[in-house]
């Protein structure tokens, strides 16, 4: 009984370890997932991470090349990107003020 009860347990075991295998790889790949064939598009996608990034080019047109200074470009352009800019609000005003036409809803 206890050899049967093991061998159940070890085939058991087996197919969980074969389920998740094929989870793994399934999510690993997912165009596999939906039935797609295997194209130059997957081919590209996989080559492009594998690659590594050698060279940024910033927006002055600066290219970095050094592991540091290409995190300090990209650094900089997200501390500009989410600055807060200030704002001349009588300038606005002037501009808002200066309209002259008023658009319908359907324009």
């Amino acid at each position: 009984m206890r050899e049967a009860t093991w061998q159940v347990k070890a085939q058991l075991s087996a197919w969980y370890r074969e389920e998740a295998r094929k989870k793994i790889f399934q999510a690993r790949v997912p165009w596999m997932a939906e039935r797609e064939e295997w194209s130059a598009y997957f081919s590209r996608l996989k080559k492009s991470k594998e690659e590594v990034m050698m060279c940024l080019r910033d927006g002055v047109g600066v290219e970095h090349q050094v592991k540091d200074s290409m995190l300090t470009a990209v650094a900089a352009f997200y501390q500009e990107l989410y600055t807060e800019k200030l704002v001349d609000l009588e300038a606005v005003q002037l501009c808002l003020r200066s309209l002259i036409r008023t658009l319908r809803e359907d324009e």
